[in-house]
């Protein structure tokens, strides 16, 4: 009764699953088409995706010692390049400079602080003495300048405007220097003689250059050294007689920040330095002084795999003009600090990490087609002598044969090298291969081309499918339709675990067989699994011989496979039963279990006994013995 039911309710959802695939089967077909589409898509764009590769010796390529020791030569010469050029990415010692000067007719603004810029003025006598008279005998005037242009709409003139600003001075002390440079050049000269721009002045309103003398607009520095005259707002200056013995003659000096341009420093372009700059004054006359300063702009790329680009901008001293006239009652010296007509931008740029694996690449590529220019006829040719021995044998040559037995004085000693042992190989030494290359041995030359076309036929890809059609014609030949469908299922070899014998296969299932399940799920499979259930037992019935080809296919079957036919088969024999039993009788046939005692239970004689119950306990009996056979084969 519960085979009974099981098989309706097996029935009611087979159809059920049918209606469901008549129903929505154009659905899922096309999804399973989108599906697949969709698999073939990300198979093509993935390129990072792994070929197979055929193998040679047991290896993916033919490994000779001229190619290993070119390429422990190459990769030598690589890395000691590579090393070279990590040196020079860290030291930076080597850096690529583009110089280039421009025009300019405006500037920006350049403040002049006391953090980039240095200015002190002293006065000395003929003996170098610094006066210190100032204020007495002459007066020390600084000025920044702007002058202006504009263009007036109304008159079409232009308006120049000049506006000048008053940098009072004071005697240096250590408080007017503020960079380590300025310090240490000051500490060796007497301050108190040394004039500077007050500290609290120059800190709040810094003076500027700006421009160039053609330009609209036009900021620059004066510095006035002049004989001190009384006015109304002054009446402490010395008499004319003592300031013309004072200023008779002496020295005018500056010191000035200038700067040098160092493109090997990595760290800073620019060095600064602080230099004294003097010329000569007399009471009669007037001296004018034009100094220039160029705009320096620097801009390094310090980035070692990207763009890291650091500007600076500083000045440095271009030029130093001076006139002289007759004393102008005005002035002894004026001093004039502008800005040069020029700019000069400096670019400076380092090596970078993948300039550097370019670099590698590069030289990589030149290394390989040198030494492959060189060792490739050679390693060709010795592949092709190693392959050829190995598949084939070589039949000595008549004249090298009597050469040597003319040689050796015994008979036998050459029977046994030439007739027992026979040199069926190619010489594969140096020295023979290099003579194979320039075509010294003719014969055996003639020899390998022989080998060598064979071997390229065998791997023609025509050959090789030539073979597989071959196989398949073979196989149709010799195995029926039951072994056949056997064949089909003998499993993939099994690689064992065990240390010992980690390299053997066998011949057994690596996964366990799941039809159990997959019948229900596949019609397919079931219905090869019913064809392979009947062609096992159709073969097993056959007689037990060695020379069997379908007893050898079932020992190469999975053992799970063949517990399986041995169910099903139990199976289906005991449900047959139960329905013949079912339909004659309408009750339940109770067959005891011990196969000794059946005879004493029941009589199976066919005067007191139904047909049907008769072979219903055939089939019992039947199936008891299978289960003995297949116990006994798995023992």
């Amino acid at each position: 009764m519960y085979v009974i039911l099981l098989l309706k309710f097996q029935k009611f959802y087979i159809f059920q699953f049918l209606g469901f695939l008549f129903r929505n089967g154009k659905k899922i077909l096309s999804l399973s088409i989108k599906t697949q589409k969709c698999k073939s898509f990300c198979s093509a764009i993935d390129i990072y995706g792994a070929y197979p590769s055929l193998m040679i010796f047991g290896n993916q390529k033919y490994s000779s010692m001229l190619g290993i020791i070119l390429t422990l030569i190459a990769s030598t010469l690589t890395i000691f390049y590579l090393v070279q050029e990590v040196q020079e990415l860290v030291s930076k010692s080597l850096p690529q400079t583009i110089q280039s000067e421009h025009l300019v007719t405006e500037t920006s603004p350049y403040s002049l602080t006391n953090q980039n810029f240095t200015l002190t003025i002293s006065v000395a006598n003929v003996k170098q003495d610094p006066l210190k008279t100032i204020d007495k005998y002459f007066t020390i005037t600084v000025q920044n300048c702007l002058r202006t242009r504009e263009l007036n709409a109304t008159t079409n003139q232009i308006n120049v405007q000049n506006i000048c600003v008053n940098y009072p001075t004071e005697a240096c002390t250590p408080d007017n220097f503020v960079t380590d440079l300025q310090k240490e050049y000051f500490s060796k000269i007497r301050l108190g003689t040394v004039q500077c721009i007050k500290k609290e002045v120059l800190e709040s309103n810094p003076p500027v250059l700006q421009g160039i003398v053609s330009g609209n607009k036009y900021s620059y520095i004066t510095i006035k050294f002049a004989a001190c005259k009384n006015s109304t707002e002054k009446v402490d200056c010395a008499t004319m007689d003592e300031i013309q013995k004072e200023l008779a003659d002496g020295f005018y000096v500056v010191h000035l920040s200038d700067t040098l341009v160092q493109m090997s420093n990595p760290k800073n372009i620019q060095q600064n330095f602080i230099k004294m700059q003097f010329t000569s004054f007399s009471i009669s006359t007037s001296k004018t002084i034009y100094q220039g300063f160029r705009i320096i702009q620097s801009m390094t790329d310090y980035g070692i795999l990207t763009n890291d680009i650091q500007e600076d901008l500083f000045l440095t001293q271009q030029y130093f003009q001076e006139s002289t006239a007759g004393y102008n009652q005005d002035y002894l010296v004026n001093h004039y600090l502008i800005l040069d007509n020029k700019y000069t931008n400096y670019q400076r740029s380092y090596i970078k990490l993948l300039t550097i694996l370019s670099k590698i690449g590069g030289l990589w590529q030149l290394i390989f087609v040198i030494f492959g220019t060189i060792s490739k006829q050679y390693i060709l040719m010795e592949m092709k002598v190693t392959l050829a021995n190995k598949l084939f044998r070589f039949q000595q040559v008549e004249n090298d044969l009597t050469q040597s037995l003319k040689k050796d004085l015994s008979i036998k000693q050459n029977l046994d090298k030439y007739v027992e042992k026979p040199q069926e190989k190619l010489p594969n030494n140096i020295s023979n291969i290099l003579q194979f290359l320039f075509g010294c041995k003719k014969e055996r030359i003639k020899q390998l081309n022989q080998a060598t076309l064979k071997i390229q036929k065998s791997l023609d890809i025509v050959e090789i499918m030539k073979r597989f059609q071959e196989l398949e014609k073979l196989k149709q030949i010799l195995l029926t339709a039951n072994q056949k469908n056997l064949f089909d299922l003998i499993p993939i070899p099994l690689i064992k675990g065990d240390n010992q014998n980690k390299n053997d296969t066998d011949f057994t299932s690596s996964k366990k067989m799941t039809f159990s399940t997959s019948i229900h799920q596949n019609n397919d499979n079931f219905e090869k699994f019913v064809e392979a259930y009947r062609s096992f037992f159709q073969i097993q019935d056959m007689p037990d011989t060695t020379e069997n080809i379908g007893q050898k296919i079932i020992k190469f079957l999975d053992q799970d496979l063949i517990k399986l036919f041995y169910d099903y088969h139990m199976d289906l024999e005991q449900r047959q039963a139960f329905l013949l039993l079912s339909e004659e009788r309408k009750s339940k046939i109770l067959v005891d279990q011990n196969f000794q005692f059946s005879d004493s239970k029941l009589s199976l004689s066919p005067c007191s006994s139904n047909q049907s119950e008769v072979q219903a306990v055939k089939i019992f009996l039947n199936n008891q013995s299978i289960k003995k056979k297949y116990c006994n084969q798995e023992v």
